[in-house]
């Protein structure tokens, strides 16, 4: 039975296969239709030659149409990433054609290197010429300068900084083949060595601020600096090789010494150069001098404050200390200190959560003691209506009786209306309520004072 089941699968297979190559598919015949009639839509050209799945034949005509567009755009080679070849490269890569030919690939990748471009290095090159600097001084800085009513007393209030080195926020290289013999020409540059970033800053007055280096790395090495190297610098290291919290303070730190020098005569500047480390070849002209900085990922230990009396007192002194010392905090100790404050914040996120519950059930409290109030008025009330309808019914018929000749005793409290203590309270029904009460709202003021003090 399975020989005879397999001998069926081969005839139907070749029967398969000698159709298709003879005759037409299903979808040719309508999709021919339609390349000869444009303007018709595949659903009628589905019903003329009844396909059953309209969808296949409407997906293969939006493909060609969308296919004939591309074409009509010139948009048929699609490239994500042209590359441009140079001369020797147009040649490189015929070589490399040829090889790949003739040597199936063996040794043929032995001419050509692979490597990864930096772009921005051109890009720098175009950008900083004197025409876009020009227009730059004219269309952004003048306006500028006008608009914040600058004059020229405060020409010592505008720096102009740059980091010299640092490469921030850089495109990624466009990777191309060139020829192994001007490998070097790419490899060899600026932006594909480990440098350093050197911090620079100028004052409108002409007055320079004393450069900052940052070094790639942990610790300062002394066979970094020569004997000639003055101390005219600030250097410091950082594992990035780029500016953090901790070199910014530094910065700012130069800039606050800038200020204490300029009122300082020359000897004295001198003199307390002492107090920031030695300096060499010391020039008279110089105004300003630092020194290496011997502990750049270190700082002073600030003095703590007196313990906490209770978790308010915490919180405030938490809340002072955060606006004082923000800005001479490094990353991190900064880091350390929002971990706990954010644990206080979620102690006190707790207690309010408790408050707010403990509260909630003391306005319940009050809801269900005014409900009880409320319903026992409302039975009291009933009662009296009943009894005032039964003392009008029962006075009705003494009257109709004494009508009839009948003698009939009234009692004087009869005659009295029944009050409606429901509808009509007294005054002191009403304050023995409220004095039912008071203990609930005393609750409620109590939770909300503990509210606001959390």
């Amino acid at each position: 039975m399975s020989r005879f089941n397999a001998k069926n699968r081969e005839e139907r297979r070749h029967f398969n296969n000698t159709s298709t190559q003879h005759f037409p598919s299903n979808i040719d015949l309508p999709f021919e239709w339609l390349f000869e009639n444009p303007s018709e839509t595949p659903l009628i050209a589905s019903r003329i030659y009844i396909i059953e799945k309209p969808d296949t034949l409407k997906r293969r005509w939006n493909r060609y149409q969308a296919k004939q567009a591309r074409l009509k755009e010139g948009k048929a080679l699609q490239v994500k990433r042209p590359i441009v070849l140079s001369a020797a490269q147009h040649k490189a890569v015929l070589i490399y054609a040829a090889d790949q030919a003739t040597k199936r690939r063996k040794g043929a990748t032995k001419q050509l290197y692979v490597i990864r471009t930096k772009p921005i290095a051109s890009y720098r090159v175009d950008m900083h010429t004197e025409k876009s600097l020009s227009n730059w001084f004219y269309t952004e800085l003048v306006p500028a300068i006008q608009f914040c009513g600058i004059g020229l007393k405060d020409r010592h209030k505008i720096a102009n900084i740059d980091e010299k080195g640092a490469r921030i926020c850089m495109p990624a290289g466009e990777e191309v083949i060139v020829p192994i013999g001007i490998k070097e020409m790419y490899t060899r540059i600026y932006e594909n060595r480990l440098s350093v970033t050197v911090i620079e800053a100028i004052l409108a007055d002409r007055k320079a601020i004393p450069l900052m280096i940052i070094v790639p790395g942990k610790q300062i090495i002394a066979s970094w600096f020569s004997e000639k190297m003055t101390g005219h610098k600030v250097v410091t290291v950082s594992e990035s090789g780029y500016t953090n919290d901790k070199i910014t303070i530094n910065f700012s730190q130069i800039q606050r010494k800038l200020k204490k020098y300029n009122k300082k005569s020359k000897k004295e500047a001198g003199l307390h150069i002492l107090e920031y480390g030695e300096t060499s070849d010391l020039k008279e002209e110089d105004e300003y001098s630092f020194s290496i900085d011997k502990q750049p990922n270190e700082l002073p230990l600030l003095a703590l404050p007196r313990l906490p009396q209770s978790f308010q007192d915490c919180v405030k002194q938490l809340d002072d200390l955060n606006d004082k010392i923000k800005i001479a905090l490094s990353s991190l100790s900064r880091q350390r200190f929002d971990i706990a404050k954010q644990a206080l914040e979620k102690v006190k996120a707790i207690k309010i959560k408790k408050q707010e519950a403990s509260l909630k059930i003391a306005n319940a409290k009050l809801k269900l003691a005014t409900i009880k109030i409320r319903n026992d008025r409302y039975n009291q009330g009933v009662l009296d209506r009943k009894a005032e309808k039964e003392r009008k019914k029962w006075l009705n018929e003494a009257y109709k009786q004494q009508g009839r000749g009948i003698l009939i005793h009234i009692p004087p409290e009869r005659k009295v209306l029944i009050r409606d203590r429901e509808k009509q309270p007294t005054a002191k029904e009403l304050e023995a309520d409220n004095i039912d009460l008071i203990s609930f709202r005393n609750a409620i003021a109590n939770e909300e004072a503990a509210l606001k003090e959390v």
